[in-house]
């Protein structure tokens, strides 16, 4: 079955709401959650956040989509997410990237413009931590000496590595580092143009062809109706000062056939997983309702 995962919005006034609702992606048949990160906004911080879901759910994997990867010292990064995964009996899965938000960076002390060199070094660290415990490592950024990680994640030799970003920068970085790489908002011209260099890149670091795996992560808005799945499209798109066109573009529109016609196009361009970010919170839950009705069966 081709895999299917939810970035769920996880708002602080709504914690069982939350559960709950990871709870029914669960029995929906999706095979993970996903938070965001984001430490100066309103939201919950997502390694908590995924340990709180591992204690409603048994089966789902635990993400995060995208864990700001530089804002943080690597061990605290290896130790947290070993916690993670400890806790959830093997499920996590951590989405990692170079973050976005400059104002994050000037209250963390850390240099924005140097963010992908940092995080190359704290993967590297993390990596190393996870699958040793017993870290050394010597770069420009981090300096650090026979360091024992006593507490291992479940997961051997480590739990997945996904690096999101949608420039090949990132697509170099999941090929060096990680398992699997997760642009965000990408049209299926864009996986089509770019795939063909994130497989040079995987070659390039000797990876061998079954580990070439690319996500999407895309915005879906589902309704038995096209005319009110593109009404709903278009409030979206005018909120965030787009047009419907282009919103049309590099999210998914329409009544269940026509996302199942759009997901087969992503599959067809070398898509092999698919997280979905239900849009609104008003629509989430018929929508991951209606999804699991009416689009996975299609791909059982």
């Amino acid at each position: 079955m081709l895999p299917f995962g939810v970035h769920v919005a996880a708002f602080p006034e709504e914690p069982r709401r939350f559960g709950e609702l990871c709870k029914k992606i669960e029995d929906l048949g999706f095979s993970s959650v996903w938070l965001a990160d984001g430490f100066t906004r309103n939201m919950i911080d997502p390694l908590p956040g995924l340990a709180y879901a591992s204690a409603v759910t048994s089966r789902i994997k635990l993400g995060t989509c995208i864990y700001v990867i530089p804002v943080r010292h690597p061990l605290v990064t290896a130790k947290l997410t070993a916690t993670v995964d400890w806790l959830s009996g093997g499920r996590f899965i951590l989405g990692a990237g170079v973050g976005w938000k400059e104002e994050e960076f000037a209250a963390s002390g850390i240099d924005f413009e140097r963010r992908g060199q940092i995080t190359d070094e704290c993967l590297q660290i993390i990596n190393q931590a996870w699958e040793k415990g017993d870290v050394s490592f010597r770069g420009d950024f981090y300096k650090l000496s026979a360091v024992k990680m006593q507490l291992q994640p479940v997961q051997r030799p480590r739990p997945q590595v996904w690096v999101g970003g949608n420039l090949r920068r990132a697509a170099t970085r999941a090929a060096r580092f990680g398992d699997r790489w997760i642009p965000t908002d990408y049209t299926v011209e864009e996986y089509e143009k770019n795939l063909v260099f994130y497989k040079d890149a995987c070659a390039r670091f000797s990876r061998k062809p079954q580990e070439i795996n690319v996500a999407s992560h895309l915005m879906l808005m589902i309704d038995e109706e096209q005319s009110r799945a593109e009404v709903a499209a278009k409030s979206i798109a005018e909120s965030i000062g787009s047009s419907f066109e282009d919103l049309k573009e590099w999210a998914i529109v329409g009544n269940p056939a026509e996302v199942v016609r759009r997901i087969e196009s992503y599959n067809a361009a070398g898509v092999n997983y698919h997280v979905f970010n239900f849009a609104t919170r008003v629509r989430e839950d018929a929508g991951i309702g209606l999804f699991a009705r009416d689009v996975l069966p299609s791909f059982s």
